[in-house]
């Protein structure tokens, strides 16, 4: 069967401005406002609550690093 997810096909890292063991962070090609971006797991996931406490808890830390960085 093939793999249809578009981050996938992506090369992740080559475009990522901030990353950790799990997850990038990536500005989206089709930004609704200045700095919006995506947070994109390195490992293939459905949905968010497929993500266990500790891979939330990453995320999330990572998302707010994104934040300050594109805030400032």
């Amino acid at each position: 069967m093939e793999n249809k997810c578009p981050f996938c096909q992506l090369d992740i890292d080559n475009l990522s401005f901030i990353k950790t063991n799990n997850f990038s962070a990536i500005y989206n090609q089709s930004p609704i406002l200045p700095g919006h971006s995506l947070i994109i797991p390195k490992k293939h996931i459905c949905c968010f609550t497929e993500l266990n406490t500790e891979l939330r808890t990453e995320m999330i830390e990572l998302s707010v690093k994104a934040i300050k960085m594109l805030q400032k």
